[in-house]
């Protein structure tokens, strides 16, 4: 198949970007001909959590079409796997790709890398995301809130495909390695920002002053300016590599997000045998169920806490939640799974004519 993916890569890595480096590095995409037009942020947004310059996302949107339109000329690929990660803006430009794919007669599949439900607000957003779904020869959806907007909103079925695991994430995790007689690690891994919950984390660790919290990942100026106990510890932004070794190294997943499509962190999480506490956002509900953890509404601090509590006093829960979780990664969301499942939706949508 010819294949043209619009989607981001790194810089910055997490997200969409992360996601688009282990499709390229897919089996699948290694034996098709696939192409790829870098949506990525540019300006200040790359290395620091700014707001958005008009500017800079126009530049941005007039440089993305004029690739497009020469890919689409030039290389004339049978499908267009188009990223939208709904933002407004982002809904505008990715109809104006839409519009021009569909002249191109390539098919168009729209990939939603957001909870939509919580995403598309407002009357232009609401516009926008109906038109780019209407264009579409094929909707996936991240999470099941997301398939239900879309089938609500716009009268369309989307397929769920979730995220996925490269295989070296999956070797060598060892449940007796596990620290089950309590809880002294607590690990956050994201973008550290009040939109992620990382100011509910502080006070959680004001409670809680005999368990290290660690958070990993970028930090916006609003959480280094916050007032943080001795038990916090931020790392910053490290390799994947890192990543996965300080969750190796920890007793529990934290991950108090207000907002998410489909996390990568809580299943690679779930792959190192990690029961999660996280709030019920997004697909998070799809991935841990009522098994692999414990839900938490957004904010709720003492509830954080509680959950904490419950499972440090329930060694043989924690290890129950650690066993089905790496039972479920390597059930449901393997790249050998996602990636055969994302190609028989290609091979599906081109037959359809």
């Amino acid at each position: 198949m010819k294949i043209l993916l619009i989607s981001p890569l790194p810089p910055p890595s997490g997200g969409i970007a992360s996601w688009t480096e282990r499709y390229l590095e897919s089996k699948q995409a290694k034996t098709n001909d696939v192409r790829i037009v870098n949506t990525a942020v540019i300006g200040g947004r790359v290395y620091q959590f700014s707001r958005k310059k008009i500017k800079d996302e126009f530049i941005r949107t007039k440089n993305i079409l004029k690739i497009l339109k020469k890919e689409l000329k030039q290389n004339k690929p049978e499908i267009v796997h188009l990223n939208t990660s709904c933002s407004r803006l982002g809904l505008i430009r990715d109809y104006l790709c839409a519009k021009m794919i569909k002249k191109s007669r390539s098919k168009l599949i729209i990939h939603c890398r957001c909870d939509v439900a919580h995403m598309v607000r407002g009357r232009i957003a609401e516009i926008f995301y109906n038109k780019l779904v209407k264009l579409s020869d094929g909707v996936i959806s991240l999470n099941s809130r997301s398939q239900q907007y879309t089938l609500k909103k716009c009268g369309r079925e989307s397929t769920i495909i979730p995220n996925f695991l490269p295989g070296d994430v999956l070797k060598n995790v060892s449940l007796c390695s596990k620290n089950y007689k309590s809880i002294k690690k607590c690990l956050y891994v994201g973008h550290i920002t009040k939109a992620k919950g990382c100011d509910t984390i502080i006070n959680i660790a004001k409670l809680l002053p005999h368990i290290t919290f660690t958070m990993v990942g970028l930090v916006c100026d609003e959480i280094k300016q916050l007032k943080k106990p001795d038990n916090i510890t931020i790392i910053g932004e490290v390799s994947n590599k890192k990543v996965i070794e300080y969750m190796r190294q920890s007793d529990l997943f934290v991950f108090p997000t207000l907002s998410e499509g489909f996390p990568n962190v809580v299943i690679e999480a779930m792959a190192c045998g990690l029961p999660i506490i996280a709030t019920g956002v997004g697909a998070i509900p799809d991935i841990i169920e009522d098994k692999g953890g414990i839900i938490v509404n957004i904010g709720n601090v003492n509830g954080f806490v509680g959950a904490i509590n419950i499972l440090n006093k329930d060694r043989s829960l924690r290890f129950q939640m650690s066993k089905w979780n790496l039972q479920k990664v390597n059930k449901f969301y393997t790249q050998r799974v996602v990636m055969n499942k994302l190609f028989d939706k290609y091979r599906k949508i081109l037959s359809e004519g």
